[in-house]
């Protein structure tokens, strides 16, 4: 056989032992064994790290003075209000309104009548108002009470007030004629007395007035 014919076999065989040690176990071939199966084994795919990623964390708020355990903090203190004190509309001091029913209506003081919605003494009204003057000067002893009064109309605090115009206007008339205040008191019913209960503007210009009674 000639030198040509022998080279490969004698590299098959070379290859064949070589195998044969890295399968077998040689001392030898263990680091190349291990690398070679590492290099061919599949690598495992990458995981996420169970740990979040911290987030940052704003500081806390400042921390304000509390008041101790069982203490309140004081409340400012607020100062009171002025209250405004409006003199009487008439100028004329106005005592203490006499509430009792007055059991005595006299025929010389006549009723004083007034338009809608209005307090101011009519012209014709004047004459009668001069007799009511010739009446409580030729009687000084006596007392007099002047009641307001309305029609249904209007709610019930406004006829209460405008009651209460219609008896100072009187009032003032009267003071202005000489009679002394002290014995003149108002007082107003506004719709609650009326002396006609119809609905209709007959009724509503009768209790439209200013009555009079003597004590």
């Amino acid at each position: 056989m000639t030198k040509r014919s022998w080279t490969p076999m004698i590299k098959i065989i070379a290859v064949s032992v070589v195998l044969v040690f890295m399968f077998t176990g040689c001392s030898m071939f263990k680091g190349p064994r291990k690398h070679f199966w590492e290099f061919w084994k599949p690598k495992p795919p990458e995981t996420a790290s169970i740990y979040p990623v911290p987030e940052e964390v704003p500081p806390p708020p400042p921390v304000t003075e509390q008041p101790p355990v069982g203490e309140v903090s004081p409340l400012p203190i607020q100062p009171p209000e002025a209250v405004e004190v409006k003199p009487s509309e008439t100028g004329i001091p106005e005592p203490p309104p006499i509430r009792e029913p007055a059991t005595i209506e006299v025929a010389e003081l006549p009723v004083i009548h007034f338009d809608f919605d209005k307090y101011n003494i009519r012209p014709q009204d004047i004459p009668l108002l001069d007799k009511c003057v010739e009446w409580l000067k030729a009687h000084s002893d006596v007392q007099v009470q002047i009641q307001g009064h309305c029609d249904e109309r209007g709610t019930r605090e406004y006829n209460l007030n405008l009651g209460q115009r219609r008896a100072n206007a009187v009032k003032e008339y009267l003071v202005n004629k000489g009679i002394d205040p002290s014995r003149l008191h108002t007082i107003s019913y506004g719709e609650e007395r009326p002396i006609d209960p119809r609905h209709n503007e007959e009724a509503w210009a009768k209790n439209r007035r200013v009555q009079f009674f003597v004590y």
